[in-house]
């Protein structure tokens, strides 16, 4: 299955026991655009063989893919739940009047996700030791982290007119440019993939 939706739940599940192969069923999720981002969550079930997860693993590597296996199922997978968490935070800094739409784009693009999309969160922060022990650097950097968690978005629901002040500033950040900034976001994935590629 390679259906678009975040999660799937115990009822989903359970339908799979009736099938006459259950140790054949995963769930297979990329993210959009298909086309261009490689990355696809590979979420095996209970009755799920891990011969079936490999061959599938196999698969999507010889498709030019990069598939990620959950370990157990979660709410809105792993993709999904990060992406809800940084948007919270983008989402609170926009409302609250700290940054505009366009810079906070540009801050995170232009930023965090730069050294992510080389390395990820863990590893860009393992690396950053710099030749000082890991085990000491990340045990203060997680310290004032720890600063920064306190002071976080903690909501979980958007008021209606907090919704249509948020939508507001996107579209007028950027509702004349759209088919511009499509197509200038695809040709930035497809240089960075291809320099991925080369690296």
């Amino acid at each position: 299955m390679a259906p678009t939706r975040w999660s799937f739940g115990p009822d989903w599940w359970s339908a799979a026991a009736r099938l006459r192969r259950p140790d054949r069923l995963l769930v297979a999720h990329p993210l959009r655009p298909v086309e261009l981002i490689p990355v696809v969550e590979i979420v095996p079930g209970p009755l799920t063989s891990p011969t079936c997860v490999e061959d599938v693993r196999f698969w999507l590597r010889r498709l030019g893919r990069a598939p990620i296996v959950l370990l157990k199922e979660i709410k809105g997978n792993i993709i999904g739940r990060i992406s809800a968490a940084v948007w919270r935070e983008c989402i609170g800094l926009v409302l609250e009047g700290a940054i505009s739409v366009e810079d906070l784009d540009r801050a995170v693009s232009m930023g965090p996700a730069v050294a992510w999309s080389a390395a990820g969160p863990h590893l860009d922060h393992y690396l950053s030791a710099r030749g000082r022990a890991p085990s000491m650097y990340l045990n203060r950097i997680l310290g004032e982290y720890e600063e920064l968690w306190e002071s976080l978005a903690t909501w979980t629901k958007l008021e209606i007119d907090e919704q249509h002040k948020l939508i507001r500033a996107i579209e007028r950040g950027y509702e004349e440019e759209s088919n511009a900034l499509l197509a200038a976001r695809d040709s930035r994935l497809v240089a960075l993939l291809n320099a991925m590629k080369r690296s």
